[in-house]
């Protein structure tokens, strides 16, 4: 809601049909601000869980990051020591102390436990079992070359992640089709800070990018990507 009162959807043109299709009979909706991170989490928690019954599924979550108008699908997975349990926010409220420690976001689980929500934590993993990685990634696209309406040669591709954080891997994929961006056509890692040019191509009109972490207690941030784009020939047509 605006300062002047006046509501907007943000899940206009990202996640409308996604919400669209939740059943409201057997989800509960929780929302709740995170001040640390500047978002809105959405929980969709299973109603069995409000009952003392432990979760059936893994419920896809989401989070809006208000600095970059931006959904991002959240799941929630404890790795023990006898494997692994999706263990689904029951309910979830702020506390708001004096003291920075005093302020933070806490989750009751469906397995009777609380959580709070931690940014320093780096790996999944309950203290009884080897350290697991917290899956984290991102697929951005589908992008065109402005004033190339056509088949796109693709290079030069250069690579900025934060300085003060670690790298991560990457995906990148082609393809004619806005909808259906296929298989990686490029993948690798990339380092902290500023990497060299790649100069390997790749052909299509569009061209999606995927980040995703890439070890054990590290941390990612994406600053930016550049490339050049060439005209290749006309877009093929489907019928």
């Amino acid at each position: 809601m605006m300062p002047s009162g006046d509501r907007q959807r943000i899940s206009v043109h990202t996640i409308e049909r996604r919400l669209t299709d939740v059943d409201l009979s057997q989800y509960n909706v929780r929302l709740v601000w995170n001040y640390r991170d500047e978002g809105l989490h959405v929980f969709m928690t299973e109603r069995g869980a409000l009952t003392g019954t432990i979760a059936t599924g893994q419920a896809t979550h989401y989070f809006w990051e208000a600095k970059t108008n931006s959904w991002h699908p959240d799941t929630f997975k404890v790795v023990t020591d006898v494997g692994s349990a999706d263990l689904e926010p029951a309910s979830v409220m702020v506390i708001d102390g004096d003291a920075p420690a005093d302020r933070k976001m806490l989750i009751g689980r469906d397995d009777g436990y609380v959580s709070k929500w931690d940014d320093t934590v780096s790996n999944d993993d309950d203290g009884t079992s080897p350290d697991v990685a917290i899956a984290s990634s991102v697929l951005m696209g589908p992008y065109s070359a402005p004033g190339l309406p056509m088949n796109s040669r693709w290079s030069r591709f250069q690579f900025t992640l934060a300085d003060n954080q670690n790298g991560c891997n990457f995906e990148l994929y082609s393809s004619d089709r806005p909808d259906v961006k296929g298989s990686p056509k490029m993948q690798g890692s990339i380092a902290a800070g500023a990497n060299k040019l790649r100069f390997e191509r790749i052909n299509g009109q569009y061209i999606w990018l995927k980040l995703q972490n890439a070890a054990v207690n590290s941390h990612w941030s994406f600053e930016r990507a550049i490339c050049d784009a060439v005209p290749a020939g006309r877009t093929r047509i489907f019928g």
